[in-house]
């Protein structure tokens, strides 16, 4: 795999991780959540939401890949065309054949 994509997802998975600790952890340590949630509920809750948020990056990740590799490839049929082109000869006067 890319070392590149693998930097870009260990990013996303970290940054995801903590936004989503400090959005389900954070109002219970600082008393506006309810105190008699299941600490085990409140984990799997947390897991749930880093899972749903670390698969939605993956997917945009993975479309920004898909879009740039089209262009790859329409470029590169481009580049074909043109060099069909030039290996051609030339239709002029003196490659014609004459009229009989």
């Amino acid at each position: 795999m890319d070392p590149d994509l693998l930097l870009i997802f260990g990013s996303l998975g970290l940054t995801a991780f903590g936004v989503t600790a400090i959005a389900v952890i954070g109002p219970r340590l600082f008393g506006r959540g309810s105190s008699q949630e299941d600490p085990e509920r409140l984990l799997e809750s947390l897991r749930e939401e880093v899972r749903a948020t670390v698969q939605d990056e993956i997917a945009q990740a993975l479309e920004h890949r898909d879009r740039e590799l089209e262009e790859v490839h329409e470029r590169l049929e481009f580049t074909e065309r043109m060099l069909t082109q030039a290996r051609l000869p030339k239709h002029t006067e003196e490659n014609t054949p004459p009229d009989a």
